[in-house]
């Protein structure tokens, strides 16, 4: 579940049942109670959460029956900031990231592109081998997509990475942070695949 801050979230555990006809009690928890405000309705099947920040946040659901039985569930939510989450839904990026040596998707385009139109939810890069591009600092050639993260508070970036063709030769793709500036600057992959051939 994605969600924005300051926003309220309903679950709902209504559809549970005991397969004997036992009466159900329910129990709700949460990580991080400091941070958000978790409120169980009447008979607590369905609860709320309000959301005063950005995080990643568990929700857990206890269910136990007249006999002691115990079932549970636990679901996440990501919650994002104004302009924190990308759902890749529209067909350019949002203002705050920046696209280097790539180029959105047109009529006619270049050895690297990106689409936000063939998969929906997803951010589609096109790399063909036409020329090596070696992941150097100085002049790169290799193409690109990044933000800024907030300095000063906390974040969380969610990614998925999946290879849809065939792949040749040595590459390197996925999700990396750079953290510090100047040289206390650190490169961290966060999910990332590498091939050798």
């Amino acid at each position: 579940m994605e969600c924005s801050r300051r926003t309220t979230s309903e679950l709902d555990a209504r559809e549970s049942y005991d397969p004997e006809g036992q009466a159900l009690v329910f129990d709700w928890s949460a990580s991080n109670l400091g941070e958000i405000e978790l409120r169980p309705f009447w008979a607590q099947t369905r609860a709320e959460a309000v959301f005063t920040r950005p995080g990643l946040y568990a929700f857990t659901v206890k269910v136990t029956d007249e006999v002691g039985k115990v079932s549970q569930v636990e679901r996440e939510a990501a919650v994002y900031g104004t302009t924190g989450f990308s759902g890749f839904s529209d067909p350019i990026l949002e203002d705050y990231w920046s696209s280097f040596n790539v180029k959105p998707r047109r009529n006619f385009s270049p050895d690297a592109w990106y689409s936000l139109d063939d998969v929906p939810g997803w951010l589609e890069l096109q790399l063909l081998n036409t020329a090596a591009k070696p992941l150097a600092k100085a002049n790169p050639q290799y193409p690109f997509i990044n933000r800024p993260l907030p300095s000063k508070s906390d974040w969380a970036l969610q990614a998925k990475l999946r290879l849809v063709s065939r792949q040749y030769g040595d590459y390197d793709a996925g999700l990396m942070t750079v953290i510090g500036e100047g040289w206390a600057r650190r490169a961290t992959p966060l999910d990332s695949t590498t091939e050798q051939s």
